[in-house]
């Protein structure tokens, strides 16, 4: 194989991922590589046969032709480091566009450079992350390229070898023996049989390529964690955005936004796994605000929540990162009008909030509204979405937006079914997890109270000024703590969305001290001022625990949750203990300063029971209430109606009581 004329004018590539290529000569002559295996498997003009390219995949080989194809006509490139030398800041400026990439693509191609020996490629890839290091410390570099110091000594010298193999010339000859032995499809045809460098190995692999030096000094104690960036505009968060998170008071980043934010400010869809409170709404907030800054589109977003207030609150939150730009926000959820609905989406708002449920409503409802041009898709809290049966929904919607799209998917805790979800929805994402497994905050200090069942309405005169509970019969409930001088409000799912938002929000500006309320409060709410969060029924599900009690010690904050365990509930609570691997203390309480209360907390129950049955006699007669100071109690739910039914007929039996005031 001496003379261009003895070659094939089409060579025929398959990559580790079993992509064929039919590439002209001329634009992969710079390849070394390629023209050596031609001359070592002894290919002619009949050949048919296809060169592995073994550990390069489709996607990148398809970057490596672009780039051999622009420069086909270029000198081959020298060995001469004085030219080098000189060239270090000189790069094309096509080159500086067609390297615009993510860092994992960045790494791919050095690796495919190096493998292929394409000495231009291999050059200006160098050249380019070592002007993204030039002048940077240690530490930004770790920040900059998400480095990670957690290898051990024995890791370490593995991928030492591993890089070694992958990048040194003689890992060739085996392929190519393997090809003249008729063996090459179990090499490129099954990828799993050739070595491969994890994605979080291409930050090591940064340092070899480049100068040879470690990620991991010996300095460093192995498995501490990253140092966390002191500002946004360091994770690479643009201006605008920077200045809307100090006007919110977002003073630093917090974790899961740290390792969130870089993977997905590069382009990358990102599976973020973080504990409740811990900032999941600004990890995609951000980016896709930036985003839309830099390509802006009408329909830009979806963002899917299962359940209304959260989807009202992460609404809230856009509307204030893009208070300077102009963004227009939709909410798009169950309670309301949906002929104002349409209205709003006929606006063409640049971020959708939604329930699945309602929006697959408009899909196959509201005259000329799609989501064709969608750009991004959020889903949030994903574990509580597919627990309340929005599968079908999900799939409807994955059906009708485009694949070409950026995806995240963010949980507080991982199942099977979002596993399931992560693959059908999501491409190569970046894993992040800020928590791996089930567990409560540090800074949050959790009690159980052991309370006799016929006493524990009674613990309720001594609770402090903020609570947040979560109760079975919340509307008596709420009506005994207004007995008892306290300002509580109702919380559940089965009031009015006007009435809802009305109830969080008297909570949230301190209006009322207390909220009462169902598991529709336990997840995704911010509520900054929360203190304290009783749990009035132990939950039946560890995970149910968490995000209740997660209400309370968020970003940042103390708090303090305590379980009310009755002799029916030891069993259950133990099981609870052992999910999140603590073991709750008791809360003080001095048992006869807490009996003098029962008599006072009982004759306040009766009050309670009194203004509820006055209420529904005079909903049922279509009267107004009469209760204007209890405008909180919204709709009864089904059960405190059958609860009040008396014996003849299923009347309700209702006893004269005193005039409201």
């Amino acid at each position: 194989m001496s003379s261009e004329t003895q070659k094939p004018a089409i060579m025929k590539l398959v990559t580790n991922d079993g992509e064929n290529f039919d590439v002209p000569l001329d634009v992969i002559r710079l390849s070394t590589t390629i023209n050596t295996m031609l001359q070592d498997l002894g290919l002619d003009n009949e050949s048919n046969d296809p060169i592995p390219i073994c550990n390069v995949s489709g996607p990148i080989m398809k970057k490596v032709l672009q780039w051999c194809t622009f420069h086909k006509d270029d000198p081959p490139s020298t060995d001469d480091s004085d030219n080098r030398e000189k060239r270090t800041d000189d790069i094309p400026s096509w080159d500086v566009e067609f390297l615009k990439v993510d860092q994992g693509t960045l790494f791919e191609l050095i690796l495919a450079a190096n493998y292929l020996d394409i000495k231009g490629l291999l050059d200006v890839t160098c050249k380019t992350v070592a002007n993204m290091i030039k002048g940077k410390t240690p530490e930004e570099i770790r920040r900059t390229f998400n480095i990670k110091n957690d290898f051990t000594p024995e890791e370490e010298e593995q991928i030492r070898k591993e890089n070694a193999w992958i990048l040194s010339p003689r890992s060739r000859c085996p392929i190519h023996q393997a090809q003249r032995e008729k063996r090459s499809q179990s090499l490129f045809v099954r990828p799993r049989n050739q070595p491969r460098i994890k994605k979080i190995r291409y930050n090591f692999l940064l340092f070899l390529v480049i100068d040879g030096s470690p990620c991991v000094s010996g300095d460093e104690n192995h498995g501490e964690e990253n140092v966390q960036p002191k500002t946004f505009k360091e994770l690479g968060v643009c201006d605008p955005l920077c200045e809307a998170c100090e006007r919110l008071d977002w003073k630093a980043p917090s974790k899961i936004q740290s390792a969130a934010l870089p993977h997905a400010l590069s382009g990358r869809d990102v599976i973020g796994l973080a504990e409740t409170g811990s900032g999941k709404t600004g990890a995609f907030a951000l980016p896709i605000l930036q985003s839309l800054l830099e390509t802006p589109q009408k329909l830009f977003a979806l963002v899917l929540t299962p359940t209304r207030e959260l989807a009202f609150q992460i609404a809230q939150q856009f509307e204030a990162l893009g208070a300077g730009i102009g963004l227009i926000v939709a909410v798009i959820v169950g309670g309301v009008d949906m002929t104002t609905q349409a209205l709003a989406l006929a606006k063409r708002p640049h971020i959708i909030v939604a329930t699945p449920g309602r929006l697959v409503d408009h899909l196959e409802n509201t005259k000329g509204f799609n989501l064709r041009a969608l750009k991004y898709l959020v889903m949030d809290e994903a574990d509580r979405i597919l627990n309340m049966d929005f599968e079908v929904e999900l799939d409807k919607i994955l059906r009708v937006i485009p694949k070409e799209r950026r995806t995240y998917l963010f949980s507080a805790t991982m199942t099977k079914k979002v596993a399931k979800l992560e693959r059908a929805s999501l491409k190569d994402p970046a894993r992040v997890e800020v928590s791996t497994k089930y567990k409560t905050v540090d800074k949050l200090k959790q009690h159980y109270l052991f309370i006799p069942f016929k006493y524990k309405a009674s613990k309720y005169a001594k609770k402090p000024e903020y609570l947040c509970n979560f109760l079975r019969y919340l509307g008596s409930t709420a009506m005994l703590l207004r007995q008892l001088g306290m300002q509580a409000v109702p919380l559940h799912g089965q009031m009015g969305q006007e009435k809802r938002l009305g109830a969080l929000n008297k909570f949230k500006s301190k209006v009322k001290d207390i909220l009462v309320c169902t598991d529709v409060a336990s997840r995704g709410l911010d509520i900054p001022h929360v203190d304290l969060v009783v749990n009035y029924d132990v939950p039946s599900q560890s995970k149910d625990y968490i995000h209740r009690v997660g209400r309370t010690a968020r970003a940042g904050r103390a708090g303090l949750a305590v379980t009310f365990v009755t002799q029916y509930d030891v069993e259950v609570y133990q099981k609870i203990e052992a999910h999140i691997g603590k073991k709750l203390t008791e809360y003080s309480c001095v048992e006869k300063e807490v009996m003098l209360l029962v008599e006072r907390t009982q004759e306040a129950s009766e009050m309670a029971v009194k203004e509820m049955k006055e209420m529904a006699e005079k909903k049922k007669k279509g009267k107004k209430r009469g209760l204007e100071d209890i405008d909180d109690s919204e709709e009864m739910p089904a059960k405190f109606k059958k609860s009040l039914k008396g014996k003849k007929g299923g009347k309700l039996n209702i006893r004269k009581g005193p005039k409201a005031r």
